[in-house]
């Protein structure tokens, strides 16, 4: 299983280097690479962990190394996945507070190294349209649709371009249902959501019969 952690914004390799990401989507990706790294037009974002318990993460925006907005989002939880051995917690960030304007157009994550780490598109100072995660070697990581800044839906995969997890959300921002794929390809498991509340969960194997995982 590789690094990723459950939140809505995806938590970058470097903080939690065990644990799977999601965000949903997604999804805004923490870096701390130097604005410095950005081209000369490019809209950079820097994430600083304020407090934990509940998660407080403040994100900067800057162009030519000078801020230009901030955001502040708490963590909450908001249902519930299948982990490597039990049942763990999915939470998202939400806004608190909300600085200065971000232009429109693609703002962009880079890990230490230099390398991109996120994409993301922004109009009206709301993420808007598609938000892409990538491992350090470019490979796509995971990529989430969005509108006002709420995740629609979204996709993770591993390092060789296989699908491991999809997840959907309701208008209102409540997750909808979670699907994992088995590594081997033998089917998936499925967690379908009421309310933020986990209504049913089930694995489908390709040759077996289907498993109540709620029993």
């Amino acid at each position: 299983m590789r690094r990723i952690f459950h939140i809505v914004w995806n938590f970058d390799e470097r903080v939690l280097m065990k644990r799977k990401i999601w965000i949903g989507i997604l999804i805004a990706f923490l870096g701390n690479a130097p604005a410095a790294l950005a081209g000369d037009s490019e809209v950079v974002m820097k994430h600083e962990i304020v407090s934990s318990g509940p998660m407080v993460m403040k994100t900067k925006f800057y162009i030519h190394n000078k801020e230009i907005a901030r955001r502040t989002y708490k963590s909450e939880e908001i249902g519930l996945r299948m982990g490597e051995t039990s049942i763990e917690p999915m939470l998202k960030l939400v806004l608190i507070d909300s600085q200065g304007v971000i232009p429109d157009g693609i703002v962009k994550d880079y890990y230490p190294s230099g390398a991109l780490f996120a994409e993301h598109r922004y109009k009206n100072n709301q993420r808007n349209g598609t938000s892409k995660m990538y491992y350090q070697g470019g490979q796509l990581m995971g990529v989430s649709k969005l509108k006002k800044d709420k995740v629609l839906n979204g996709k993770a995969y591993d390092e060789n371009g296989n699908l491991e997890m999809e997840f959907f959300y309701e208008k209102n921002g409540q997750i909808r249902k979670v699907k994992q794929y088995l590594p081997d390809g033998g089917g998936y498991s499925e967690m379908l959501y009421e309310n933020g509340k986990v209504k049913s969960s089930k694995l489908y194997r390709k040759n077996g019969p289907v498993e109540d995982l709620q029993k």
